[in-house]
């Protein structure tokens, strides 16, 4: 029963973390979306990213349809964050390994149902990890407290328990 309890504890906790990661992104894709600018020329449309507040630890990466970066706020990264959710045709979180743990968000953009690129947000999860390589500390320690309390509870009212009958057999020895 710990087992089954610390597992749905841990898979809840891991829920809720990953879903505030994902609305810090998707709420980071918003700002960015008002206030990119999109400079047209006759060969294709250049994404321009605004100056982002990195206080929320999201990175943004925008991509051409040719797979070439033509802005990121991450400096000396350029690699996609997520080289799969450059080809989805529709928003698309991952978790990606990259050197570090990233969740990332794909986003294809277009103007006019014209693909022109895809916009990718990531976010480092290495607290998210931490707070369940922490959590899974706890629940480890706090199930061997509550089997060692068990067994010595168990044991103690079993001691109390069978008293009387111990006593029972002393005095039918002492008899025979």
């Amino acid at each position: 029963i710990l087992l089954v309890f610390g597992t749905l504890i841990y898979l809840f906790v891991r829920l809720v973390l990953i879903a505030q990661v994902d609305e810090a992104l998707i709420r980071t894709f918003n700002e960015i979306l008002s206030s990119t600018q999109i400079v047209s020329t006759q060969v294709m449309d250049v994404l321009q990213l605004p100056a982002l507040d990195l206080t929320e630890n999201v990175y943004a990466q925008a991509w051409d349809l040719h797979s070439q970066l033509n802005s990121t706020n991450l400096k000396g990264f350029n690699q996609p964050f997520d080289p799969s959710g450059l080809q989805s045709s529709v928003p698309v979180f991952r978790d990606v390994t990259r050197g570090f743990h990233l969740r990332v968000l794909s986003v294809p953009l277009n103007i006019g149902g014209r693909p022109i690129g895809t916009l990718q947000l990531a976010s480092n999860l290495a607290v998210v990890d931490a707070t369940l390589r922490a959590l899974v500390t706890v629940l480890l320690v706090g199930s061997v407290i509550a089997i060692a309390l068990a067994a010595l509870i168990g044991w103690l009212s079993t001691k109390r328990a069978l008293a009387p009958l111990e006593a029972g057999t002393q005095t039918a020895l002492q008899i025979t």
